[in-house]
């Protein structure tokens, strides 16, 4: 199965909860829409194991030092068997393109693909609702990723990630993504802390919900590129040379740029040679 990577177009982010059993975690209101850059899930039926390698067009391949039992898609068949109460004699096939550490959501798309393929490919029956409700108790933005149609819509994602509105983006029709990989990631929970040190005032839902692509923009970026000082040098390279405002998406490192549809490959071109450092792709929406 196709699990495909996402953007955050708009992503307002909260102070952390101060009680409760949700303390430390943080409110959201996000435009995400899933890209064609995506990672191949399968089921391998009588071998409970992890098979996890770089496809051979992967744009950033980088060393796969995580521990089987920790990967998220992993831990999405832990849980079906946990909501099942039996053991699955299945193991997972994942070849993966979505860089890690980028914001673009791979890890949490490979767990949405767990949850559905094994489910389909072991007549589990659950709904997707009944998925859905899994993939939050692993991630904030597993849910998204498990829609009632394959692939996954765009949406307005609130709360925390939990609350999931599909809508039509009348520009992705026009407008396509290119994509700025940088030769680094970022690590969430030390972008998290950076922000904490000088949080929003509050979630600004109104803003994300206008949906204008001409007013784009990501909480997180000033702790990102506090975490990583690079970041900001990278992303006023690509301002200069592509002459457009430059995004990030979710926790970084990955940046992009809306261009239209039939300008995007000669775009990804020029914005290629100014940054000899990073990836450059051009992208679509799905």
């Amino acid at each position: 199965m196709r699990a495909s990577a996402k953007l955050n177009l708009s992503l307002a982010v909260g102070p952390a909860i101060e009680l409760g059993p949700r303390k430390g975690f943080h409110p959201i209101a996000s435009l995400m829409a899933a890209i064609d850059l995506s990672d191949d899930v399968e089921v391998v039926h009588g071998a409970r194991g992890l098979d996890v390698a770089w496809a051979g067009d992967a744009p950033r391949p980088t060393p796969i030092d995580w521990p089987a039992e920790t990967d998220l898609a992993m831990r999405a068949l832990s849980a079906l068997e946990a909501k099942i109460g039996r053991a699955l004699n299945v193991g997972l096939r994942v070849r993966k393109r979505i860089p890690v550490g980028g914001g673009l959501g791979g890890g949490s798309s490979d767990a949405a693909a767990a949850l559905v393929v094994v489910n389909r490919a072991c007549g589990l029956g659950l709904s997707r609702a009944e998925l859905r409700e899994i993939g939050t108790g692993l991630g904030s933005d597993v849910a998204f990723f498990v829609d009632d149609v394959d692939p996954a819509r765009a949406a307005i994602v609130t709360g925390l990630g939990e609350t999931i509105e599909r809508v039509e983006l009348e520009f992705a029709r026009r407008l396509s993504p290119v994509l700025i990989i940088p030769g680094f990631g970022c690590p969430t929970g030390e972008v998290y802390r950076a922000f904490d040190r000088a949080p929003t005032r509050g979630v600004d839902e109104a803003r994300v919900r206008r949906a204008n692509p001409d007013d784009l923009f990501d909480d997180l970026s000033n702790a990102a590129e506090l975490v990583r000082p690079e970041l900001g040098g990278i992303r006023e390279r690509a301002r200069a040379a592509g002459g457009r405002r430059v995004h990030m998406t979710g926790s970084g490192s990955c940046l992009f740029v809306l261009v239209e549809r039939d300008e995007a490959g000669a775009y990804r071109e020029g914005l290629a040679r100014a940054l000899a450092d990073c990836v450059v792709i051009a992208a679509r929406f799905v």
